[in-house]
């Protein structure tokens, strides 16, 4: 093996390199996904979700922790997880995202042994919400006609003029 070789994947362990790097839009006041699985067929493991990018060992500013089978922290009721959790779904999800949800996310999964973690950093851009269309509401239309012909009028004379 070449010396810069061994060298190189020696700084890879060092730094604990990311695996990944996903991005991901929405739009303020809608629900937004992070996607983040694992497979479940070695093991079911403990996960975090934070924001920031993936540091060396769990997450920084935790927005969520799980056990491998159900959340055991949760920082705000924003953020959930709807995917079922012990089959490897743990995708993040923020409920009425905000332009301040903007910004860098990590995934990760912690599997045993040295450097053996998957690792996802997720880059969200929360998008403004499209304007809205108000349309005025109309009437129905009603349309009026009068006769065309003019109306037949009575002079009435009784031929007696009545004296005061």
């Amino acid at each position: 093996m070449h010396p810069w070789l061994a060298f190189t994947s020696l700084i890879l362990l060092w730094t604990d390199a990311v695996v990944s790097q996903v991005q991901v839009s929405g739009v303020v006041g809608q629900p937004v996904t992070l996607p983040c699985t694992y497979s479940t067929a070695s093991e079911v493991t403990t996960m975090c979700w934070g924001r920031g990018g993936c540091p060396r060992s769990v997450c920084s500013d935790q927005l969520i922790w799980t056990d491998g089978y159900r959340v055991t922290f949760q920082k705000n009721m924003r953020y959930e997880l709807n995917g079922i959790i012990p089959k490897g779904n743990v995708s993040l999800t923020i409920k009425n995202a905000q332009q301040s949800d903007s910004g860098t996310y990590c995934c990760r999964i912690e599997h045993s042994g040295w450097f053996n973690d998957k690792k996802v950093n997720i880059l969200l851009e929360i998008k403004p919400a499209p304007p809205k269309t108000t349309s005025v509401p109309t009437s129905p239309r009603v349309s009026t006609s009068a006769p065309t012909t003019p109306a037949t009028t009575l002079n009435l004379t009784t031929g007696k003029e009545m004296c005061f």
